[in-house]
């Protein structure tokens, strides 16, 4: 009976996901009418998790089809045939679309209208959730819109995760596990693998944060055994897990994982950045350079590998590097730890080098780059 059930849930998983695609697909290819439909249809039914994130994240995360030039194509589409049978879907795309065209404010006042939807087109949402979250650190904000997902597609367990990272983001840390345990324990009876592995490393992650890391790599490491029954990619768990294991102090043993995350995802600055860490512990000096010079290379929000950097041309004497860097430091970053300091840094190298030291000491497990996840670890 169990297999039967479970072969029953991977059908109906593989079939919803081939509409999903679809969906997106037709997106795509600016045929609006015929992708919201199927929208339409995917919503009469108990939508599985993976099938409401494609519904939710309509443009997807890559960039292989939707380009920046044919993200503005279909806005221009959209905005000019503005259509009267599907408002609502039109409304979440235009603000999809806006949003990945870091049009990011305007995306913002577009969203207001979301929250004025009908109940069961709630979990549109999700964007304006995340948008707030991540671009303006509004987490009591944020969790009204998971909240009212939540209601909308109460199986949508992301949306409850996402509440669980607003709270620890506020400091309420034992109110944020509390939360992320439930789906944890939720995920776990789940006969399909795919979200059990997601909810063991969503609390991994949390744990490598607050700096529990047996906990995050017991975790992980359940995830992984997840993930190789589905023969699904590994990286971000190998590169937390390496974090976790360089924190406990098992160098050797993190830079395996390191090596195998950085290979495999070419583009993880978070990776780069804990294995340049690793380097500079075994004193591998050059190693440390490659890493964090790659990772800064790499753009965005390049705090943690602009800190191992400038530590390392520190380290070597190159003063001009390091000021560079050092400057290239969020402001609200460097003042606050050389107020904790008391450290008026002027141009004295020890003293930049106490503050970054601090700063990494502070924020435990975290090297992502993104900036609303200092309100984890900066306190005044």
């Amino acid at each position: 009976m169990a297999d039967s059930t479970r072969q029953g849930r991977v059908q109906n998983e593989n079939a919803q996901m081939q509409q999903a695609l679809e969906f997106r697909r037709l997106v795509s290819q600016g045929q609006f009418e015929p992708a919201f439909e199927i929208g339409e249809r995917l919503m009469e039914l108990p939508m599985l998790p993976e099938t409401q994130e494609v519904l939710s994240l309509p443009i997807g995360h890559g960039s292989s089809v939707f380009s920046p030039f044919r993200m503005h194509q279909l806005l221009q589409q959209l905005e000019a045939d503005p259509g009267v049978t599907s408002p609502v879907w039109r409304l979440h795309l235009r603000f999809t679309l806006l949003e990945r065209l870091e049009w990011k404010e305007e995306a913002l006042l577009l969203s207001a209208e979301l929250v004025r939807v009908p109940e069961r087109y709630g979990w549109m949402r999700y964007g304006r959730g995340l948008l707030l979250k991540k671009l303006h650190s509004a987490f009591d904000e944020a969790m009204a819109d998971f909240e009212a997902i939540l209601a909308a597609t109460p199986d949508f367990w992301k949306a409850g995760a996402c509440i669980a990272e607003c709270l620890l983001c506020l400091g309420r840390d034992a109110e944020a596990f509390e939360v992320m345990d439930r789906y944890v324990t939720q995920q776990s009876m789940n006969v399909l693998a795919h979200d059990a592995q997601m909810a063991f490393t969503w609390r991994g992650e949390m744990h490598l944060w607050m700096g529990r890391y047996a906990e995050a790599i017991e975790d992980i490491d359940r995830a992984m055994s997840l993930a190789d029954q589905r023969a699904r990619g590994t990286n971000l768990e190998l590169g937390w897990r390496g974090a976790a294991y360089l924190q406990l102090g098992q160098i050797e043993r993190a830079i395996v994982d390191l090596d195998q995350a950085v290979k495999h995802e070419r583009h993880d600055s978070e990776s780069l950045v804990w294995r340049g860490e690793a380097h500079e512990r075994l004193e591998h000096w050059n190693k440390a350079m490659t890493d964090f010079d790659r990772a800064v290379s790499m753009g965005g929000a390049m705090l943690w590998a602009l800190v191992g950097r400038a530590l390392m041309r520190a380290r070597i004497g190159n003063y001009q590097g390091l000021w560079a860097d050092y400057d290239a430091i969020p402001m609200r970053v460097r003042n606050l730890f050389e107020w904790k300091l008391g450290a008026v840094v002027g141009r004295d190298p020890a003293r930049a080098v106490a503050v970054m030291e601090a700063m990494r000491v502070a924020a435990r497990g975290m090297r992502r780059p993104e900036l609303y996840l200092c309100s984890l670890w900066m306190k005044r």
